[in-house]
């Protein structure tokens, strides 16, 4: 048989090879090509699977070498090539695939074998041409999907070292799965589900193992914009959110607080506490002068304009953030102030019963800013104080005559003092 004979030539020219003769590479695109044509030789290997014959012996032999030859990766131009030939068979299967067994026997296997030679043991010259090619092909990356959702593979992952982990979350990430969640045959709701289920799978055994620093900032960095559009439900990352919001790592902290934020904002997901956790890391130290004391002010402001917050809670923030402002610069202290201006007047149109304007709901906050901040040491917070409540006063008031300028004022004010600290007022 002509296929076999091939099989037979090819296999045994690469097995126990490093390196390629350029004859052989041209013989298996031969092959290729014509094993794409004629349907003569698709079922010759279909029945081979079927009987176990020598020709299918032949068949998983050539592509149990190419894999090898690639995970060498000795020479980066020979892997590419020998990469887009297996690529070519696996195609050549995926005609078959309308037969179940076909699929399950041999694109699963082929795929099994290569993904998991390129995305577990480390990196290679010829992932990146892999990740290239497959997100060229939408079929390509429905059956990647399929693989890295079996069972085999996700108990790989939980058996990884750090480092390997790594590499795969970086491969994973370059992968194009909503466009192929859009491109795919089965484009109906349905299946577009279905694909996101498997891909929520996926990320969850990742998510699920014990992630270093540097795979956990890789995750969260990339969280909002490359994982949560593509999951079945955003709650199953709620977990891991948490974990990095009590993790020792500010940066990690942050990144978290983010994620928790876009959930609540675009998806409609609270999950218990989260509010309860920002009061307790809005301690003493939270706001000493570093670099991060900004950002996390800009984070606050962030949950605390949403409309979604109680009153209560906008209460309690304000409260902790007056507590905690008698230990910061000054920098940071007038940061503080504008997001308590700002809260305030956002939450101000909050009604009774009867649909009046409820300004005792308000009396804390007046009491916070009144005792601690006009009675502070430092002038320019004093004055930057009373320009604040008297702002506040005439907007709760309705007074038309409202003093909108506090941030101008407290720029000049402090102007000598922030050159000296070299931190600009956000």
């Amino acid at each position: 048989m002509f296929t076999e004979g091939v099989l037979k030539r090819v296999s045994v020219k690469l097995a126990n090879k490093q390196d390629v003769e350029e004859s052989t590479l041209v013989q298996l695109q031969r092959f290729v090509r014509k094993l794409s044509k004629t349907k003569r030789l698709h079922e010759e290997i279909v029945n081979a699977k079927r009987v176990q014959n020598e020709c299918l012996t032949h068949y998983c032999l050539l592509k149990d070498n190419l894999c090898k030859i690639i995970k060498i990766d000795s020479k980066p131009d020979t892997a590419k090539a020998v990469l887009q030939i297996f690529l070519d068979l696996v195609y050549c299967e995926m005609k078959l695939s309308t037969n179940v067994a076909v699929f399950d026997s041999l694109v699963k296997e082929s795929f099994s074998s290569l993904v998991m030679c390129l995305f577990m043991d480390g990196p290679k010259s010829s992932t990146n041409s892999f990740l290239q090619l497959c997100n060229k092909r939408h079929d390509y990356i429905v059956c990647i999907i399929f693989v890295m959702a079996s069972t085999i593979f996700t108990e790989t992952v939980l058996s990884l070292n750090q480092a390997c982990v790594y590499h795969l979350i970086k491969c994973i990430l370059k992968i194009n799965f909503y466009s192929a969640m859009d491109d795919s045959n089965d484009s109906t709701e349905h299946g577009k589900k279905k694909l996101s289920a498997k891909i929520s799978k996926l990320w969850l055994t990742v998510l699920s193992r014990d992630l270093n620093l540097k795979s956990s900032l890789l995750v969260l960095t990339n969280m909002c914009d490359k994982i949560m559009p593509i999951l079945f439900d955003c709650r199953d990352l709620t977990d891991f959110l948490m974990q990095s919001v009590t993790a020792e790592s500010i940066k990690k902290k942050f990144l978290a607080l983010e994620c928790f934020y876009l959930l609540l904002v675009k998806y409609n997901i609270e999950y218990p506490g989260i509010y309860d956790r920002i009061i307790c890391m809005c301690g003493d130290n939270a706001f000493q002068l570093s670099t991060y004391s900004l950002t996390f002010l800009d984070i606050i402001r962030k949950f605390l304009m949403s409309s979604k917050l109680s009153i209560d809670l906008v209460k309690n923030f304000v409260l902790i953030l007056g507590k905690v402002s008698f230990k910061c610069e000054t920098d940071v202290l007038i940061s503080i102030l504008n997001l308590m201006r700002d809260v305030v007047l956002q939450h101000k149109l909050v009604t009774g019963p009867q649909g009046e304007l409820t300004r005792e709901e308000f009396t804390d906050v007046y009491l916070i800013v009144e005792d601690s901040m006009k009675s502070h040491f430092n002038p320019v917070v004093r004055k930057a104080a009373t320009n604040l409540l008297r702002e506040l006063d005439d907007s709760i008031t309705g007074s038309e005559n409202v003093n909108f300028d506090i941030d101008e004022i407290m720029q000049k004010l402090c102007l000598k003092t922030i050159e000296k600290s070299g931190i600009a007022i956000k």
